[in-house]
């Protein structure tokens, strides 16, 4: 594994920008995904806002997984009932 210059990383250590780096027993949101197989699946439009509001998302393609403070939300395009972290609210964040 490399981080984002290329340089092979230390073992256990995954350096990410401004020098921070993820480690265990650290609190860190990942996406672990396949450069050469990472896309945008074909944009739809899903209908599950209240009121039944639509809204267009594209999914993706070549994403492993996606954790949120360390914990997995989504792994093999599967959501995984997780929910940690919180939603940014303007003017609060």
């Amino acid at each position: 594994m490399c981080d984002g210059t290329g340089a092979p990383l230390r073992e256990g250590a995954l350096a990410v920008k401004d020098g921070r780096i993820a480690r265990i027993g650290l609190v860190a949101d990942l996406v672990l995904f396949d450069p050469d197989t990472v896309a945008s699946k074909t944009p739809r439009f899903a209908q599950d806002l209240p009121g039944g509001g639509r809204r267009l998302v594209a999914d993706a393609a070549g994403v492993s997984a996606t954790f949120v403070a360390g914990r997995a939300v989504c792994e093999r395009g599967e959501t995984t009932g997780e929910r940690p972290g919180r939603v940014p609210r303007c003017g609060r964040d």
